[in-house]
């Protein structure tokens, strides 16, 4: 989690998670870093591919 938090710290978002969260992660935290910082729950692996590859055409 430290390394998360230093994530967070630099700026860096659009993060992938799981796919099972820690213990401290409740619906209320899951909301707030999702708003601030576009954490995403890892899903089904095709989809997050497609995501992760739509993401990097964009940005370019």
């Amino acid at each position: 989690m430290a390394i998360l938090w230093s994530l967070f710290a630099l700026g860096v978002k659009g993060i992938f998670l799981g796919p099972i969260l820690s213990d401290w992660v409740n619906e209320e935290i899951l909301k707030v870093i999702r708003n601030n910082y576009d954490i995403r729950l890892i899903g089904n692996s095709e989809d997050d591919i497609k995501s992760i590859l739509k993401q990097g055409i964009t940005k370019q």
